[in-house]
């Protein structure tokens, strides 16, 4: 399978990066206890931060993947990005209330 295709399909080696980290986020909702949401909201985030850390550059300056797949590389970090933020925020405010 070709790097285009392996980015296309979320198989990348640096994808498996994020997949916890989203688990995490979402089972966030099923804690009820302060401290362990943030526990694993800080958590998700951090594994957020290394996924972008290591596809960020990847989409940016790599010869083997087409541009349209950079392109979606790097549009798919932003709405991570923004789903983070959102999680976050829409779970600090249930705790809040």
């Amino acid at each position: 399978m070709n790097e285009d295709t392996k980015e296309l399909l979320g198989f990348g080696k640096h994808d498996f990066w994020y997949y916890p980290g989203l688990a995490m986020a979402i089972a966030s909702f099923w804690i009820s206890t302060a401290p362990a949401v943030l526990l694993l909201l800080a958590a998700s985030t951090l594994f957020l931060g290394v996924f972008l850390v290591k596809s960020t550059p990847r989409y940016l300056r790599s010869p083997e993947m087409k541009g349209a797949t950079r392109t979606f590389g790097l549009v798919g970090n932003v709405a991570l990005v923004l789903l983070q933020i959102g999680i976050v925020g829409v779970r600090c405010a249930r705790l809040l209330a």
